[in-house]
């Protein structure tokens, strides 16, 4: 499976201000389905840098 999506590059300042950011950003929409599963592991968050967040 191939996940691609369409990116709009935003360059207006007040859009960035809007959502905590210092500059231009691209925006991404993923319209995805997650699937529960009764393995406990694989309900787990993984470590992973991600964005806006602490790391």
């Amino acid at each position: 499976m191939e996940l691609v999506v369409n990116a709009q590059r935003i360059e207006v300042a007040a859009e960035a201000d809007k959502r905590g950011l210092e500059g231009p950003f691209t925006e991404v929409v993923f319209d995805v389905e997650l699937t529960r599963t009764d393995d406990a592991e694989r309900q787990s968050r993984h470590k992973r840098p991600r964005a806006l967040e602490e790391a």
